[in-house]
């Protein structure tokens, strides 16, 4: 690997490590548990060992509709949740 894509790929891993640590500050280190979801959802973070919303804002809508049994009414409860606390999914 040449010293220019080193770099590149350091730096994107930098500004990943910078956006976790700035969702982590924006949270506070919320667990799911704070929030109110379905017995759906509720199950599948379970089930999937998602006990944090730092957890959950690193899969992509594609990673969870990857996930046995979880539907588009849950996908959607989950990015409309996280939309009301300012948070996304990754693309």
């Amino acid at each position: 690997m040449q010293t220019s894509e080193r770099l590149r790929l350091i730096a994107q891993q930098l500004c990943e490590l910078a956006d976790d640590l700035d969702v982590e500050t924006k949270i506070g280190g919320r667990t799911l548990q704070d929030l109110d979801w379905s017995v759906d959802c509720q199950r599948m973070f379970r089930r999937e060992g998602i006990e944090t919303i730092g957890q959950l804002i690193r899969r992509s809508e594609l990673d969870l509709r990857t996930i046995p049994n979880i539907g588009h009414k849950s996908v959607r409860e989950i990015k409309e949740k996280l939309r009301e606390l300012g948070l996304k999914l990754r693309p």
